[in-house]
């Protein structure tokens, strides 16, 4: 019984995982989009994100950028760490 309830740990880490970097994905939380990397930690999670111009063609004739956001949080030791990354598009001001 004792390793059953060892999976169910798992989905609620991965949940808090995602909890901890969606809010940078969908916007409601002040990130500035200029490209760059940073890192941090909270609550037993490491965490990583890369902004990066998302290219296309035609996008320097507009005073705006599709920016590329990829987040990823890591936890847990040895054989038991996991991750999840996940990636989105956003708007902003091209420099």
């Amino acid at each position: 019984m004792s390793k059953a309830l060892g999976r169910i740990r798992i989905p609620a880490a991965l949940l808090a995982g995602v909890l901890l970097i969606e809010p940078v994905l969908q916007g409601r939380e002040a990130v500035r989009l200029v490209s760059g990397d940073s890192e941090g930690s909270a609550g037993g999670f490491k965490w990583h994100s890369r902004i990066s111009p998302y290219e296309e063609a035609g996008s320097d004739t507009y005073r705006t950028r599709l920016y590329r956001i990829d987040v990823s949080v890591n936890w847990g030791e040895g054989a038991h760490q996991r991750s999840v990354r996940l990636s989105t598009l956003r708007i902003g001001q091209a420099p």
